[in-house]
């Protein structure tokens, strides 16, 4: 049987494993996928750049809580209540819903765990019949 599945030559094979793992001395984990674990300059500049607008968001939030604070205190308390609220019900949905996903996933699991060993025991005894089989060959030779 032919497992070939991909067109490449030994060139394109070696540019991909050094792009997957780099240049490495010894051998590394076939799971450590170094476009994944290892950041290029243009991927630190992004992150830079996320980061900035990130703080400019939250500064211009900030001076627009302080402003309507000077501005309006009540409408600042009532906000500050809302988004109270609002945290205490999203955090709480959030909590609601990983308890359904991890008993659904306590399931999974347990459901993984009973195929392995009904095919562990399967295999168990295809190989005791095959055994059996060479056996009872053998003696008849």
């Amino acid at each position: 049987m032919n497992q070939h599945t991909i067109d490449a030559n030994t060139q394109e094979r070696k540019a991909s494993e050094v792009a997957r793992f780099g240049k490495r001395y010894y051998p590394v984990d076939k799971s450590y996928d170094k476009r994944v674990y290892e950041n290029s300059w243009y991927n630190i500049a992004k992150i830079v750049v996320v980061l900035f607008l990130f703080w400019i968001f939250n500064s211009l939030h900030w001076w627009g809580v302080f402003s309507l604070g000077i501005v309006n205190p009540d409408a600042l308390a009532w906000y500050s209540i809302g988004a109270f609220l609002f945290t205490v019900f999203f955090l709480g949905s959030l909590l609601l819903s990983g308890k359904y996903a991890n008993k659904i996933k306590r399931h999974h699991e347990f459901l993984n765990e009973k195929i392995a060993e009904r095919y562990a025991l399967a295999q168990e005894v295809a190989n005791k019949a095959e055994q059996a089989t060479i056996h009872e060959e053998k003696l008849a030779a």
